[in-house]
C-alpha cells in the first residue's frame, strides 16, 4: 500500500514470534534463576526473546505475562508513537502510521509475523522488522526499525516480493526466484533447512517463475507455462503432494492440470486460481484455534478431511476467480466482477459477514462491491477497492482501526502455538473485533 509520496503505508502485524537457537540457551539459564531475577532480566527483553522463552519454557510464562503486564501499565511513559503499545523496545502500532521512505517509490509491500518487504519502483528490495533467521537478506541476523536496502539484490530487476514465517521470496523480471531466511521444513528450497542471512537463486525449476508466493511453512511457484511447484513443510499436505514429509527443493504438482496464474499459501493449506478462473484447494482440513477448538471449512469442500492433491472449490462453479487469499484459518476469493467470497473458521468477524459462524463453503461478503484486491491474516482480513478505499474485518488491533469502529468482546485467552514456536501472550488483542468489512482510515 502506498502513500502520495510513495511512502509505504506500514498496517499492524500480531505480536507473534518464531522461536530461534539461542531462545532454548537463554531459556534454560533463566529457569535456573529466582523468580525475582528472572523479572530482572525479562524486563530487558524485546518481544522476540519473551516469546522464545514462553514458547521454550512453560514455567517461565507468568513471568512473561508480568514483564507484559508492566509494560502495558507503563505505556505512557517514553516516546512511543499514538496509538501504540510499548513492549521493551518494541512497539505495537495499532494505527496506520507512514514508514519514513526517503523520497523512494514503493509500489508493492509484503509482510508476515514479524518482517516486512517493501519493493520500489525501479527494482529494489528493502527489508526492515526482526532479522533473527537472516529474512531481512542483510548478510547477517540483526533486526532492523527501518527501510533498509537487500544490497545481495540489486544487481537484478525484482517484479515481487512475499513473506513467510520468518523467510522471504523475491521474483525477478527474468523469472528466477530468490529465497533467504528460516529453512525450517525446507520452505526456502535450497536444498536443506540451514537458514540464510543473503538471498540464493532457487534451483530446480525448469523454466522462468511468473508467480512466487510463501505461506507459513512452505512456499509455492508457479512458472510461465502455469506449472505448479511447492517446497517446505507437507505435514499438512499443503503442499498439494501425495505423501507427508517436507521437500527441501522444488517439486512439481502433478494433480493441477490448469494454467496456474495465481497462489496463495496459509498456515496449513493452499490456493490457487487457473486461467480459466477456477479456484483449487488442498491442504489441511481442519486446525486448532488458540482456544485449542478445532475448526474447519478454509478448503471449501463442506468437510473436515485433509486434501492431498488440489481439489476444485465446486462452491464458486459459475464465479470466475481473479485472486485468492489462504489465512491461517480461512480463505478469500476475488471475482472479476469485484465480488469477495469468504469460507472457513469465522472467530472474530474474519469471513465479513456480521457474525463469527464458520462457513464450509464460500459465501459472497454482501457488504463489499468493486475490489480490486484482497489479503487474509492470521485472523483478520482486508481488501482495496478500485477506488483506492481500504477495507479491514476479523479480530485484533491489527485491524488498523479506531476503537469506535470495533467491539471490544469477551473471549477466552490462551497460551497458545500455532504450531511452529508461534506465541501470543495473552491474546487480548482479539478481544477488539469488527465482523464486517470496515473503512481504514489513512492519512492522506
Amino acid at each position: 500500500m502506498v502513500g502520495e509520496r510513495g511512502d509505504a503505508i506500514a498496517l499492524p502485524y500480531a505480536h507473534m514470534a518464531e522461536n530461534t537457537h539461542a531462545n532454548n540457551t537463554v531459556t534454560s539459564t533463566l529457569d535456573s534463576l529466582p523468580r525475582e531475577l528472572q523479572e530482572v532480566a525479562l524486563d530487558y527483553a524485546d518481544v522476540y526473546d519473551l516469546g522464545g522463552a514462553a514458547v521454550a519454557c512453560r514455567d517461565l510464562r507468568e513471568v512473561v505475562e508480568d514483564v507484559l503486564s508492566r509494560a502495558r501499565a507503563s505505556r505512557g511513559r517514553g516516546a512511543s508513537p499514538p496509538d501504540a503499545d510499548t513492549v521493551g523496545p518494541v512497539f505495537r502500532v495499532h494505527r496506520p502510521a507512514r514508514v519514513p521512505a526517503g523520497g523512494l517509490r514503493f509500489i508493492s509491500v509484503a509482510t508476515h509475523s514479524f518482517h516486512t518487504l517493501a519493493l520500489t519502483a525501479s527494482g529494489e528490495v528493502y527489508s526492515f522488522g526482526h532479522g533473527g533467521c537472516g529474512q531481512l537478506g542483510h548478510g547477517d541476523q540483526e533486526s532492523s526499525a527501518t527501510p533498509r536496502r537487500v544490497d545481495a539484490l540489486a544487481g537484478a530487476f525484482v517484479v515481487a516480493v512475499s513473506c513467510g514465517q520468518q523467510h522471504s521470496l523475491a521474483l525477478t523480471d527474468r523469472g528466477a526466484p530468490y529465497a533467504f531466511g528460516s529453512g525450517f521444513g525446507g520452505k526456502t528450497g535450497l536444498g536443506d533447512q540451514r537458514s540464510r542471512s543473503l538471498p540464493r537463486r532457487v534451483a530446480g525449476i525448469p523454466e522462468p517463475v511468473a508467480v512466487l508466493t510463501a505461506g507459513a511453512h512452505h512456499s509455492l511457484a508457479a512458472t510461465t507455462s502455469g506449472a505448479v511447484y511447492a517446497f517446505g513443510s507437507n505435514v499438512h499436505l499443503q503442499l498439494g503432494l501425495p505423501e507427508r514429509g517436507d521437500a527441501y527443493a522444488p517439486r512439481r504438482v502433478d494433480a493441477l492440470d490448469g494454467r496456474v496464474v495465481q497462489l496463495s499459501g496459509g498456515e496449513h493449506h493452499s490456493l490457487a486460481v487457473d486461467a480459466a478462473g477456477a479456484c483449487y484447494s488442498w491442504g489441511a482440513g481442519e486446525g486448532r484455534e488458540r482456544t485449542s477448538v478445532m475448526v474447519g471449512g478454509f478448503l471449501g469442500h463442506r468437510s473436515l478431511d485433509d486434501a492431498a492433491r488440489p481439489r476444485r472449490v465446486e462452491g464458486l462453479a459459475g464465479v470466475r476467480a481473479v485472486a485468492c487469499a489462504a489465512g491461517a484459518l480461512h480463505s478469500l476469493v476475488l471475482s472479476d466482477a469485484g465480488d469477495v467470497y469468504s469460507f472457513g473458521h469465522g472467530g472474530g468477524g474474519r469471513l465479513g459477514h456480521g457474525d463469527s459462524a464458520m462457513r464450509w463453503v464460500p459465501e459472497r461478503v454482501a457488504a463489499l462491491a468493486g475490489v480490486a484486491a484482497i489479503a487474509a491474516g492470521d485472523a483478520h482480513s482486508a481488501c482495496a477497492l478500485r477506488d483506492g478505499t481500504v477495507f479491514t474485518w476479523g479480530c485484533g488491533r491489527a485491524l488498523g482501526l479506531p476503537a469506535d469502529a470495533m467491539t471490544l468482546v469477551d473471549l477466552p485467552t490462551s497460551w497458545a502455538s500455532a504450531g511452529n514456536h508461534e506465541w501470543a501472550p495473552g491474546d487480548e488483542d482479539r478481544r477488539w473485533v469488527a465482523d464486517a468489512p470496515t473503512p481504514l482510515p489513512l492519512e492522506p
